[in-house]
């Protein structure tokens, strides 16, 4: 008896979730309010499909960011725009603009509270994600920022750029904290290690560098 009230519980709780997505009903229960087990059963039978699609003005779009709270997602666009929207409902919440070419990449920090992007236009730029309201632009690139990535801290931002080099920002103060130079081509991606003591990039040149954070 138990199993076929769960089975109706989750079938129930399907049946909902594709009626949010098709109808865009604002008066159900949506998919982020479930328990971690209803999520996954309807993340695992929505497979191939997507769940929802967003779409107000935008470009090509050449960069996405998801917060860790799962409160958010960014997305950088071909016409210099940064567009930041409410996961759990789908709405457009703030349209960014202050950049000067493409946005090439994106990045939300580890307590959800900032975003940062790079652009073609050679800066990188930190945001108050709740406002929108911009806090440092980065503009010692000169050339177009491919990637960007937080320390896990949140304390250091990296930039890998066209000029093949990676550059650590201080996100509090705005400080240019060092500039890593080794690439020969452009640096395309950069990641932290999970401590933070590791910075990995990978470039143009075909190599992937680890470079060493300890002081």
């Amino acid at each position: 008896m138990k199993s076929k009230q769960n089975v109706w519980k989750y079938t129930s709780a399907l049946t909902i979730t594709t009626l949010i997505l098709l109808v865009g009903s604002s008066s159900c229960t949506n998919i982020f309010s479930y328990s971690q087990t209803e999520r996954t059963n309807v993340y695992s039978s929505s497979i191939g499909q997507p769940l929802r699609t967003l779409q107000e003005n935008l470009t090509w779009v050449y960069a996405v960011a998801l917060s860790p709270n799962g409160k958010f997602l960014a997305s950088g666009s071909y016409n210099r725009q940064i567009q930041v929207w409410h996961l759990p409902s789908g709405k457009l919440l703030h349209t960014l603009k202050g950049h000067g070419d493409a946005v090439r990449s994106l990045a939300i920090s580890p307590d959800s509270k900032i975003l940062a992007s790079g652009s073609a236009d050679g800066t990188s730029k930190i945001w108050q994600l709740s406002t929108g309201k911009i806090l440092h632009t980065f503009t010692g690139e000169g050339k177009a920022v491919w990637s960007i990535a937080f320390s896990p801290d949140g304390q250091i931002l990296a930039s890998g750029s066209y000029d093949k080099t990676i550059k650590l920002w201080h996100t509090v103060t705005g400080k240019l904290l060092g500039n890593l130079a080794g690439h020969s081509e452009s640096v395309w991606t950069v990641a932290f290690s999970p401590d933070g003591d590791i910075l990995a990039s990978g470039s143009g040149d075909n190599t992937i560098k680890l470079w060493s954070l300890i002081k």
